[in-house]
């Protein structure tokens, strides 16, 4: 009898029991499942592939941070960082070409210091013979071969001067702005001189602005004599006996006055040259060569520049009297001695600027390559990649992509377990509803006797 009962309480407390009532609550059940958990799952599904998406993206920067070494691989990594970095790249730029251009002013210098040092051994020499003529002991047929070797030295001084150049300009005959203007009526192009014009060897004593210069041609020696008839200072050409050719031109160079007469064709060497030849030196002339060097980018102006000057090396400058000096007796040897000192002097002064200006450039290219440095260095710092941290963070975008996908792998699974458990419901209500109302129901449950015989009795 207690069997039975506990039987009836089951079947009475069961949902599918119950028939309309069962299926109403297994309809609101299916309802509320086919409306909330596919959209609930689309949304998780959704959320969950942007986080593996996102993991994945991160993981393939990171990759490629680390095989760049540079933790900014593109601009929008870190815009503030990545403007710094540019802004140092094109400083140090900068300073490299200002270091270039030291370094072109150091063998400008080089260059001229070398020069100076062949002068000094020219002056070295001269003074030897200097002191050789001051001697009573020799003749003088012995000093006039002693000072042909001395007025040698002398005017290969100014070829050193002239011949000292740097990318095609002279570095230690000063610079001048020298025009011959208000030319005579017997100079011109049709008496066959094309052109007058001065070199860098101008200057000196031999010409200033306002001198009025005369040239004469003597046709007995076929030579010009040029005079500067403000200091009666002159100098001769070597002989010209014929005029160049019909459309050619030849230059004859009074070296002592940085003057070059050009002659056309029209030249004719029968004809004296005396009256109506003189013209007016107009310009100036300028001693020294500056170089300016720049060693900074000129934010700060003036204050990154630097100045060297290469002062204007010829026997004039070094000493006006010397360029006149002769060895021919003794005291003009003794002249000769003292004036040569005095060259020397004045080179030696040179000398020191010349070493004074490379240490100062040395200094500044010094300065050059340590800014580059340091620029350099900051500019790793910021872009630089810490290569275990950035591992470190690989491998956890690793993992996450990895989880992110597991996760969405089982909320795929969802719709399908869905899909079973609405199966299994229906076969569930279809059962319910294929039992009959009418059909009887135990009450009772027969206990069969030792016999085998159904007992009704409790």
């Amino acid at each position: 009898m207690a069997v039975n009962a506990v039987t009836q309480t089951i079947s009475s407390a069961s949902p599918l029991r119950k028939g309309a009532g069962a299926r109403e609550l297994f309809a609101a059940n299916k309802a509320s499942r086919n409306s909330a958990l596919p959209a609930a799952t689309s949304a998780k599904r959704a959320a969950t592939a942007d986080t593996a998406g996102t993991a994945v993206a991160s993981s393939a920067a990171t990759l490629q941070k680390l095989s760049s070494g540079s933790r900014l691989v593109s601009p929008r990594d870190e815009l503030v960082t990545a403007r710094l970095e540019s802004k140092l790249a094109s400083e140090v730029q900068v300073l490299r070409q200002a270091s270039k251009n030291a370094g072109e002013v150091s063998a400008i210098l080089q260059t001229a210091s070398d020069a100076v040092t062949r002068i000094d051994a020219n002056l070295g020499r001269m003074a030897e013979l200097a002191d050789a003529a001051a001697g009573h002991a020799i003749s003088d047929a012995e000093r006039a071969t002693l000072h042909n070797e001395f007025a040698e030295l002398r005017a290969e001084v100014d070829e050193i001067a002239d011949a000292t150049r740097f990318s095609n300009s002279a570095i230690l005959n000063g610079a001048n702005s020298f025009t011959a203007t208000s030319i005579g009526s017997n100079i011109g192009t049709d008496d066959g001189i094309q052109s007058l014009t001065f070199d860098s060897r101008a200057g000196d004593a031999f010409a200033a602005n306002g001198d009025t210069i005369a040239i004469s041609y003597d046709t007995g020696s076929n030579i010009f004599t040029v005079t500067n008839l403000a200091t009666g200072v002159s100098a001769e050409s070597e002989a010209v006996t014929a005029a160049p050719a019909s459309g050619e031109t030849r230059d004859v160079v009074i070296a002592e006055f940085g003057l070059t007469v050009q002659l056309n064709s029209l030249f004719s060497s029968a004809t004296a040259i005396t009256a109506n030849n003189s013209f007016q030196v107009s310009g100036s002339a300028n001693n020294q060569v500056d170089l300016g060097l720049r060693i900074g980018s000129g934010i700060a102006g003036g204050s990154d520049e630097i100045s060297v000057n290469l002062q204007r090396v010829r026997v004039a400058t070094l000493s006006s009297e010397l360029q006149h000096s002769d060895i021919l007796s003794v005291s003009g040897a003794l002249n000769a001695t003292v004036n040569v000192k005095s060259a020397q002097d004045a080179l030696d002064r040179i000398h020191t600027g010349l070493e004074a200006g490379q240490t100062r450039v040395g200094i500044a290219v010094a300065n050059l390559e340590n800014g580059v440095s340091n620029f350099e260095s900051a500019s790793a710092n910021l872009s630089d990649l810490a290569a275990a941290a950035q591992a470190v963070q690989g491998a956890l975008h690793d993992v996450v992509a990895a989880a992110a996908s597991a996760i969405l792998s089982n909320v795929n699974q969802v719709p399908d377990i869905l899909a079973q458990l609405q199966n299994i419901g229906a076969f569930a209500a279809g059962a319910n509803s294929a039992r009959s109302p009418s059909t009887p129901q135990a009450t009772a449950s027969s206990k069969p006797d030792s016999k085998g015989n159904a007992s009704g009795e409790d």
